[in-house]
């Protein structure tokens, strides 16, 4: 199936996507597009073209199924087909509807004109994956809206509906009505009104102080963001435009883009981007399977963790129920779908929370614990093992929106189904460790707390420590985060030897190589399946930078061998009384093989 097609109407030519789901730039899409502007070009009966897509997507940008591969730098690349549009000979007409993102937005700026539905969405989100618009975003979107406006949209990744941007020069129309119909419509009336061609590359960027703007924004966003890089770089981009016009600006952002896509913060953000929908597919589980209806939840417990939950299931759309004295669930819990203990305490306690809700559960009810232990110590507290599972969200100290999902051998696939549908409803990200197993998360919480309790030992301070890894990228240090959870010490006794603890710039990486460690014996222990669940249970839920990548990416990325000599370092140190720092077999076998986790 050709990824557009071509139809006239009357004296306009339509090209129309079609790359679904969202009609990403592939090079298929690329080269059909140029070919047709061609075809247009060369028939004396077509005065205009209109380019579009679905009612999903004009264009969501690049391909990412072509990313790191040789389609995605094969001509005619995306920058070419812009230029080609936005000097061809007869006027471009990009009819915009559904969302228009990142290189799908830079090829609608391309355009002679644009015609969009009023709720169709456009921005330019590149600096999510640490780089900046490739294809002319900054130098164009500038120079359509003024810069009080794109800053915010290249800055933020901020979507915008095109009902917001109608009083600029961005859009020639903003309709309700069909899109493409309008879009002919306004092209067919070019020939007649003589309405002269704008490229939007001419015109200047507004408003006349924007140097001035500009260069206060860049020094603004290279002390806000000194994890992200793209975020500074994206100003200088726009500003090397303000100062040194179209045909200097264009090039430079080039460069700056084709630097940052090497930087080790856009490889783990766009590891990220893959990973995090990777990881929220369970294997086995089929994307058909059935799910149950949930309207109404029951909690029995109070807490930080069960009013996450509760707030998490409103956000849902669901009624949520809950109650913190067992003597209350029988009458207030009864007839709720999904039944969730959240109470504080022993693993004995939440077996006991367990049974209450069992006594209350019927064939058709989903029982939830959110006990990190082995859901094996809990399969007897239920009716059915069919219907348990572990329900966790991440500790509220690290702002982070994680369910990390545990299931038995006989969990069925429609309680896993209606979980994941619940957690998309409910925007937060759905990790599931393998059955039987326990909580990956309180895991390598427990790595992060103890390995810096430990490290006071060596002379360092709380402070030091905290501000090492928060300067790292952590978003919170392991004191504060030990304090906040009630698991802080008093004390530590130093060691009654001279040991030279790590470095500052040092800490950061022993920190991620002691977790992947941890990570390391939970593949070998069969707790999880991939190390794509341990990054994203450690990035979602416990306070690791997106632009870290995970303790499993950014250890291989810094080297497995480097990461294993920083354990090694301290290995014996601490002695076999103190696993947390002992090499996992096989981390050393990794390692020593081939360097790379998979």
């Amino acid at each position: 199936m050709k990824a557009a097609h071509y139809n006239v109407h009357e004296n306009v030519a339509v090209i129309t996507f079609n790359n679904p789901p969202v009609n990403g730039l592939s090079y298929a899409l690329r080269a059909a597009i140029a070919e047709y502007i061609t075809q247009a070009n060369a028939d004396d009966s077509i005065d205009a073209i209109v380019i579009t897509g679905s009612e999903r997507a004009f264009s969501g940008g690049a391909d990412v199924r072509e990313f790191g591969t040789d389609l995605a730098f094969k001509e005619p690349i995306l920058k070419n087909v812009i230029a080609a549009i936005e000097n061809n000979p007869k006027p471009v007409v990009a009819a915009i509807d559904g969302v228009a993102l990142g290189g799908g937005f830079e090829l609608a700026l391309g355009a002679h004109f644009r015609v969009a539905r009023s709720g169709a969405r456009v921005g330019l989100p590149e600096v999510n994956l640490g780089i900046i618009p490739g294809a002319g975003g900054t130098q164009r979107l500038p120079r359509a809206i003024g810069v009080e406006k794109a800053l915010p949209m290249i800055l933020e990744a901020r979507l915008v509906p095109a009902a917001e941007l109608a009083d600029t020069d961005l859009f020639a129309e903003v309709v309700d009505e069909n899109v493409v119909e309008a879009a002919i419509r306004f092209a067919q009336g070019l020939k007649s009104t003589e309405r002269a061609v704008q490229k939007v590359s001419e015109r200047p960027i507004q408003p006349d102080n924007a140097t001035e703007i500009l260069q206060e924004q860049y020094a603004w966003a290279q002390a806000r963001y000194p994890h992200l890089p793209a975020k500074a770089q994206a100003v200088k981009a726009i500003l090397d435009g303000a100062k040194l016009g179209f045909e200097q600006g264009l090039p430079n952002e080039r460069s700056i883009f084709l630097e940052l896509v090497q930087s080790p913060q856009s490889v783990a953000l766009r590891y990220v981007f893959g990973a995090e929908r990777a990881a929220a597919r369970i294997p086995g589980l089929e994307r058909d399977t059935a799910v149950r209806t949930v309207n109404r939840v029951g909690i029995y417990g109070r807490g930080q963790m069960a009013n996450d939950l509760a707030r998490d299931f409103n956000a849902a759309g669901l009624t949520v129920i809950q109650v913190a004295q067992a003597d209350q669930v029988a009458d207030a819990l009864q007839g709720c779908t999904l039944l969730v203990e959240a109470v504080q305490g022993s693993i004995a306690d939440k077996q006991a929370a367990l049974r209450t809700l069992g006594q209350i559960a019927n064939e058709e009810s989903i029982v939830a614990t959110t006990s990190a232990a082995p859901l094996t110590e809990c399969l007897d507290q239920v009716p059915a093992p069919s219907m348990l599972v572990r329900l966790q969200p991440g500790p509220a100290v690290f702002q982070g929106q994680l369910w990390e999902l545990g299931r038995t051998a006989h969990t069925q696939p429609e309680v896993l189904a209606t979980l994941l549908g619940l957690a998309r409803r409910a925007g937060t990200h759905p990790i599931s460790s393998l059955p039987d197993s326990a909580g990956v998360g309180a895991r390598l919480l427990d790595i992060y707390i103890e390995a810096a309790h430990d490290l006071l030992t060596l002379g360092m301070s709380r402070h030091r420590i905290d501000t090492a890894l928060t300067d790292f990228g952590f978003l919170v240090g392991p004191f504060e985060a030990a304090q906040q959870l009630d698991r802080a010490r008093l004390c530590t006794e130093p060691l009654n030897q001279e040991v030279q603890p790590p470095a500052h710039a040092d800490l950061g990486p022993l920190m991620m190589a002691l977790l992947a460690n941890e990570g390391a014996r939970m593949l070998d222990e069969q707790v999880v399946g991939r190390t794509i669940e341990l990054d994203m249970i450690a990035v979602h839920g416990y306070g690791v930078g997106r632009f870290l990548g995970g303790p499993m990416h950014y250890s291989e990325q810094y080297g497995l061998q480097k990461s294993l000599e920083l354990l090694n370092r301290f290995a014996p140190v601490f002695g076999a009384a103190r696993p947390v720092w002992q090499p996992a077999p096989l981390f050393e076998q990794r390692a020593a093989e081939q360097g790379k986790w998979a």
